[in-house]
């Protein structure tokens, strides 16, 4: 049985022309998006509960780079990943960036512009499912697998049969 998947915590600051602030569990609506692509993936994200202490490392993380101030944070949320990003509008819609760790370690780093916000946050789901399936993927050694019978019903004239046949090894 494999392990369970890893739950990232977010530690995202948005700034919407009023100053870069943490999304924290209070504000979980203004990241529905993200949080509801991930569900779509099998992924779930945490948001912090947003402390003065969790503010200014969330902050120090996304604009200035500083990622691994969110690793030991997390670890009260028992989780060894972290999405860090930063979301903030711009003249040409909102230009967004991410850091996706693992235990301290970069597995992805990645940014857009995008005239939606929303759209910007699940795109953000999509690339972190898509990195930690990569990571967390095992390619399978053995033998090759065994045929498998298989039984096909509603063929109605000898077309159907092509048709599957042509589709059908063997």
């Amino acid at each position: 049985r494999p392990p369970p998947r890893p739950v990232p915590v977010l530690w995202l600051g948005i700034d919407d022309g009023h100053g870069p602030r943490l999304v924290a569990s209070a504000h979980a609506n203004a990241v529905r998006s993200l949080t509801d692509r991930g569900n779509e993936r099998g992924l779930s994200f945490q948001l912090p509960t947003g402390s003065t202490s969790e503010s200014a490392a969330a902050l120090a993380a996304a604009w200035l780079g500083q990622t691994q101030l969110v690793v030991s944070p997390s670890a009260a949320y028992g989780s060894t990943v972290q999405l860090v990003g930063k979301l903030a509008r711009t003249a040409s819609g909102w230009n967004a960036s991410w850091v996706l760790l693992d235990d301290g370690v970069e597995l992805n780093r990645w940014s857009e512009v995008n005239p939606d916000a929303r759209a910007a946050l699940a795109n953000a789901a999509d690339v972190s499912a898509d990195a930690l399936a990569k990571n967390y993927s095992r390619a399978v050694v053995g033998e090759p697998a065994a045929g498998v019978p298989i039984e096909i019903a509603g063929l109605h004239a000898g077309a159907d049969y092509g048709r599957v046949r042509g589709n059908v090894k063997g």
